[in-house]
Protein backbone atom coordinates (compact mmCIF):
# COMPACT_ATOMS: atom_id res chain seq x y z
CA UNK A 1 0.00 0.00 0.00
CA UNK A 2 1.47 3.41 -0.71
CA UNK A 3 1.11 6.53 1.48
CA UNK A 4 -1.29 7.85 -0.89
CA UNK A 5 -3.52 4.45 -0.33
CA UNK A 6 -3.26 4.76 2.90
CA UNK A 7 -4.05 8.27 3.19
CA UNK A 8 -7.15 8.00 1.12
CA UNK A 9 -8.32 4.92 3.48
CA UNK A 10 -7.56 7.22 6.35
CA UNK A 11 -9.92 9.54 4.55
CA UNK A 12 -12.54 7.04 3.71
CA UNK A 13 -12.58 5.48 7.43
CA UNK A 14 -12.91 8.69 8.91
CA UNK A 15 -16.03 9.63 6.88
CA UNK A 16 -14.82 10.99 4.37
CA UNK A 17 -16.00 15.25 3.69
CA UNK A 18 -18.64 14.96 6.44
CA UNK A 19 -18.09 17.44 9.04
CA UNK A 20 -19.00 16.51 12.61
CA UNK A 21 -19.30 18.46 16.01
CA UNK A 22 -20.91 15.88 18.13
CA UNK A 23 -20.60 17.02 21.77
CA UNK A 24 -19.62 13.27 22.99
CA UNK A 25 -16.75 12.88 20.76
CA UNK A 26 -13.50 14.06 22.79
CA UNK A 27 -12.18 15.42 19.05
CA UNK A 28 -14.51 18.05 18.74
CA UNK A 29 -15.20 19.36 15.18
CA UNK A 30 -13.83 17.09 12.77
CA UNK A 31 -13.75 16.58 8.32
CA UNK A 32 -11.69 13.79 6.56
CA UNK A 33 -10.82 12.81 10.26
CA UNK A 34 -8.69 16.44 10.96
CA UNK A 35 -9.25 18.28 14.36
CA UNK A 36 -8.81 21.66 15.16
CA UNK A 37 -6.12 20.51 17.57
CA UNK A 38 -4.33 18.50 14.67
CA UNK A 39 -4.89 21.46 12.38
CA UNK A 40 -3.41 23.63 14.92
CA UNK A 41 -0.28 21.87 15.22
CA UNK A 42 -0.12 21.45 11.22
CA UNK A 43 -0.41 25.55 10.65
CA UNK A 44 2.13 26.01 13.69
CA UNK A 45 4.98 23.77 12.04
CA UNK A 46 3.94 25.38 8.76
CA UNK A 47 4.27 28.85 10.04
CA UNK A 48 0.65 29.74 9.50
CA UNK A 49 -0.60 32.34 11.64
CA UNK A 50 -3.19 32.15 13.81
CA UNK A 51 -5.65 29.71 15.74
CA UNK A 52 -7.93 27.48 13.60
CA UNK A 53 -11.70 27.25 14.58
CA UNK A 54 -14.64 25.01 13.91
CA UNK A 55 -15.23 27.26 10.23
CA UNK A 56 -11.80 26.23 9.33
CA UNK A 57 -12.27 22.49 9.51
CA UNK A 58 -15.36 22.95 8.19
CA UNK A 59 -14.03 24.31 5.09
CA UNK A 60 -11.59 21.69 4.35
CA UNK A 61 -11.24 20.17 1.05
CA UNK A 62 -10.46 16.65 0.25
CA UNK A 63 -6.60 18.12 -1.35
CA UNK A 64 -6.27 20.36 2.08
CA UNK A 65 -6.85 16.71 3.47
CA UNK A 66 -4.03 14.71 1.85
CA UNK A 67 -1.91 17.65 2.10
CA UNK A 68 -2.21 17.17 5.76
CA UNK A 69 -1.98 13.74 6.31
CA UNK A 70 1.18 13.97 4.11
CA UNK A 71 2.70 16.64 5.93
CA UNK A 72 1.81 14.73 9.49
CA UNK A 73 3.11 11.24 7.46
CA UNK A 74 6.42 13.10 7.44
CA UNK A 75 6.47 15.20 10.55
CA UNK A 76 5.56 12.45 12.43
CA UNK A 77 8.71 10.06 11.64
CA UNK A 78 5.75 7.21 10.09
CA UNK A 79 6.55 7.29 6.79
CA UNK A 80 9.94 6.48 7.43
CA UNK A 81 8.69 2.89 8.90
CA UNK A 82 9.26 0.87 5.84
CA UNK A 83 6.75 -2.18 6.02
CA UNK A 84 3.49 -0.51 4.21
CA UNK A 85 1.26 -2.70 6.56
CA UNK A 86 3.16 -1.56 9.85
CA UNK A 87 3.13 2.34 8.68
CA UNK A 88 -0.84 1.71 7.54
CA UNK A 89 -1.43 0.44 11.40
CA UNK A 90 0.32 3.01 13.16
CA UNK A 91 -0.44 5.97 10.93
CA UNK A 92 -4.27 5.23 11.50
CA UNK A 93 -4.03 4.85 14.78
CA UNK A 94 -1.78 8.44 15.41
CA UNK A 95 -4.56 9.90 13.13
CA UNK A 96 -7.26 8.16 15.66
CA UNK A 97 -5.44 9.19 18.89
CA UNK A 98 -2.66 11.10 18.11
CA UNK A 99 1.18 10.60 17.65
CA UNK A 100 2.79 9.68 20.85
CA UNK A 101 -0.08 7.30 21.45
CA UNK A 102 0.13 5.34 18.53
CA UNK A 103 3.83 5.25 18.89
CA UNK A 104 3.53 3.56 22.29
CA UNK A 105 1.67 0.61 20.73
CA UNK A 106 3.79 0.18 18.14
CA UNK A 107 6.95 -0.24 21.07
CA UNK A 108 4.73 -2.30 23.56
CA UNK A 109 4.33 -4.57 20.58
CA UNK A 110 7.79 -4.45 19.33
CA UNK A 111 8.51 -4.67 23.44
CA UNK A 112 10.57 -1.92 23.61
CA UNK A 113 11.06 1.42 25.94
CA UNK A 114 7.38 2.91 25.16
CA UNK A 115 8.22 6.56 25.07
CA UNK A 116 6.15 7.88 22.42
CA UNK A 117 8.88 8.88 20.70
CA UNK A 118 9.44 6.95 17.16
CA UNK A 119 13.41 6.88 17.14
CA UNK A 120 16.26 4.93 16.14
CA UNK A 121 15.46 2.20 19.02
CA UNK A 122 12.37 1.79 17.66
CA UNK A 123 12.72 2.31 13.58
CA UNK A 124 15.97 -0.21 14.04
CA UNK A 125 13.55 -2.71 15.89
CA UNK A 126 10.43 -3.06 12.82
CA UNK A 127 12.53 -5.19 10.66
CA UNK A 128 12.84 -8.25 12.72
CA UNK A 129 9.57 -9.01 13.18
CA UNK A 130 7.14 -10.12 10.07
CA UNK A 131 5.42 -7.02 8.86
CA UNK A 132 1.72 -8.98 9.17
CA UNK A 133 2.23 -9.97 12.62
CA UNK A 134 3.58 -6.80 13.66
CA UNK A 135 0.70 -5.10 12.31
CA UNK A 136 -1.28 -7.59 14.29
CA UNK A 137 0.35 -7.30 17.18
CA UNK A 138 0.24 -3.44 17.32
CA UNK A 139 -3.52 -4.17 16.87
CA UNK A 140 -4.20 -5.76 19.61
CA UNK A 141 -2.52 -3.46 21.42
CA UNK A 142 -4.81 -0.83 20.27
CA UNK A 143 -7.91 -2.77 21.44
CA UNK A 144 -6.59 -2.85 24.63
CA UNK A 145 -5.88 0.46 24.69
CA UNK A 146 -9.48 0.87 23.55
CA UNK A 147 -10.73 -1.08 26.67
CA UNK A 148 -8.77 0.55 28.78
CA UNK A 149 -10.31 4.26 27.69
CA UNK A 150 -13.85 2.86 27.54
CA UNK A 151 -13.23 1.12 31.04
CA UNK A 152 -11.70 4.33 32.37
CA UNK A 153 -13.79 7.18 31.08
CA UNK A 154 -17.48 7.57 31.85
CA UNK A 155 -17.82 10.88 30.62
CA UNK A 156 -21.27 11.43 29.50
CA UNK A 157 -20.98 14.82 27.43
CA UNK A 158 -24.46 14.78 25.17
CA UNK A 159 -26.17 13.77 28.61
CA UNK A 160 -27.41 10.62 26.59
CA UNK A 161 -27.37 8.38 29.72
CA UNK A 162 -24.83 6.40 27.71
CA UNK A 163 -20.62 7.32 28.64
CA UNK A 164 -19.36 8.48 25.23
CA UNK A 165 -16.38 6.12 24.84
CA UNK A 166 -18.52 3.46 25.31
CA UNK A 167 -20.91 4.11 22.86
CA UNK A 168 -17.90 5.13 20.47
CA UNK A 169 -16.20 1.51 21.23
CA UNK A 170 -18.00 -0.52 18.65
CA UNK A 171 -17.10 1.99 15.84
CA UNK A 172 -13.50 1.54 17.22
CA UNK A 173 -13.51 -2.06 17.15
CA UNK A 174 -15.27 -2.27 13.89
CA UNK A 175 -12.33 -0.27 12.50
CA UNK A 176 -9.91 -2.20 14.19
CA UNK A 177 -11.14 -5.28 12.76
CA UNK A 178 -11.58 -4.39 9.25
CA UNK A 179 -7.48 -3.50 9.20
CA UNK A 180 -6.44 -6.47 11.08
CA UNK A 181 -8.59 -8.20 7.71
CA UNK A 182 -6.47 -6.23 5.58
CA UNK A 183 -3.28 -7.73 6.66
CA UNK A 184 -4.67 -11.17 6.71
Amino acid sequence: MTDSEIIERIIYDEGGDRFTCDPADPGGATRFGITIPALKDCWKACGIEGTPVASDIEKLTHDGAVSFYAWLLKSSKIGSIINADVRYFVFDAAVHMGVRQATKLLQRALQVNDDGALGPVTLAAIPYLDGTKLSRLVGIEQMLFYGRLAAGNLTDADKDGKPDQLEFLPGYLNRLARKMRSVA
